[in-house]
C-alpha cells in the first residue's frame, strides 16, 4: 500500500510539473502542488494499514482525478477508455453489445 501511495504522490508531482510548464509557457493551468489537500489528509492513514490504507488510497485517487480533470478537462478514466482503449475493435464491439443488452442506443 505504501508503494501505491508513493506512486500516486509521484503522479501528483508530474501533474504539478506539467501545470507549471504550461504557466511558464504563458498558458493557463489552475493546478498547483499545494492543492493536494486530500492526499495530505489520506497519507497518514496508510500507516494504519488494513481498511484505512484502502480508504486513504481511494481518497488520494479521487483527489488526483479531480486535479487531472482540472488540468486536461478530461478524467484519467475517460482518457484511458476514450483515447487508448477505444482504438481496439473488440472494445468497440463490447461496448456496442453492452449497450444493446442494457437498452442504450
Amino acid at each position: 500500500m505504501i508503494y501505491a501511495e508513493s506512486t500516486l504522490l509521484s503522479l501528483f508531482i508530474l501533474l504539478g510539473w506539467y501545470a507549471q510548464m504550461e504557466r511558464d509557457a504563458g498558458l493557463s493551468n489552475p493546478f498547483h502542488l499545494n492543492e493536494l489537500h486530500h492526499l495530505y489528509i489520506s497519507a497518514p492513514f496508510v500507516a494504519l494499514g488494513g481498511t484505512w490504507a484502502w480508504v486513504a488510497l481511494l481518497v488520494g485517487l479521487d483527489d488526483f482525478d479531480q486535479h487531472f480533470y482540472e488540468c486536461f478537462q478530461v478524467s484519467p478514466l475517460h482518457w484511458l477508455f476514450g483515447v487508448t482503449l477505444w482504438r481496439w475493435a473488440f472494445v468497440r464491439r463490447l461496448v456496442a453489445w453492452l449497450n444493446a443488452k442494457l437498452g442504450r442506443k
